[in-house]
């Protein structure tokens, strides 16, 4: 009995088991004192948390990789993926740093276990492509962080035919929701586009007419042209009596996406 008791006292006693209750503590710099020298994957794991602790997240993030290398275990990985993920953060915000926040954003999501929810860190992601004005792959984030992973798919298949129409002349029609909505825009249905040279708000503004009747306007400005369409004023010179927009697709429900016919 005296053995067993012995023994027990001894593994509670050990340097890892003491730093580990000094972390619990909030005791850190004493907790890494004792484990210093110890090269144990459960030691490494420690040092990571004591590090992060302390800030010093490229440290941390040392010893979670170690931790993970000499173990192999999840547990270890998901550590180093979430230290990784509150580093982009304070790259982010209140640091600014926006391009290393978007590394270290993406290596968090490298290393993150499938079987772990990564939400919050798609969400991060995407708040770092709105601040760098790519609203598009922002869009893309924020759909994975809310597994609207169905309009996502059709996300991802509307801006493949952008790449497929890539040598063609692409407008964005605006101003429908003034007129008929987006009624008239089914796909290859065709319209007049005529120079609107009395426009007082826009002087290189394009109509875009069925048979008589205005039913919006080429997009001229940076609130309205999405993705590589060309813009009223790119298109000025080139358009002639005969010229027409024809659809290809309603862009998110939002943007008539045509082409430019001479």
């Amino acid at each position: 009995m005296a053995n067993t008791y012995q023994s027990k006292l001894f593994v509670e006693t050990k340097p890892i088991d003491r730093a580990e209750r000094l972390i619990d503590d909030g005791k850190f710099k004493e907790a890494l004192d004792l484990i210093e020298d110890d090269t144990s994957s459960q030691a490494f794991n420690a040092k990571g948390i004591i590090f992060e602790n302390l800030g010093d997240y490229e440290k941390s993030v040392e010893c979670f990789t170690k931790a993970e290398n000499i173990s192999g275990e999840d547990k270890f990985r998901l550590n180093r993926a979430n230290c990784l993920y509150r580093w982009a953060k304070v790259t982010y915000f209140p640091e600014g740093n926006l391009d290393r926040a978007m590394d270290l954003i993406d290596e968090a999501l490298e290393s993150i276990p499938d079987d772990e929810d990564s939400s919050e860190f798609w969400f991060l992601k995407g708040e770092i492509y709105q601040s760098l004005e790519n609203l598009l792959e922002a869009r893309k984030c924020f759909l994975k962080a809310e597994g609207r992973f169905e309009e996502l798919k059709i996300l991802e298949d509307e801006l493949a035919l952008f790449e497929k129409y890539s040598d063609e002349t692409l407008i964005n029609i605006t101003g429908t929701g003034f007129y008929r909505g987006l009624e008239p825009f089914s796909e290859n249905a065709e319209f007049r586009l005529v120079r609107d040279l009395k426009n007082e708000h826009d002087p290189d503004a394009i109509a875009v007419m069925d048979g008589s009747e205005i039913v919006g306007y080429v997009a001229n400005s940076d609130y309205t042209l999405i993705f590589n369409v060309k813009s009223a004023s790119d298109i000025k010179n080139m358009i002639g009596e005969s010229s027409v927009a024809r659809v290809i697709f309603v862009f998110q429900n939002e943007y008539v996406i045509a082409r430019v016919e001479l």
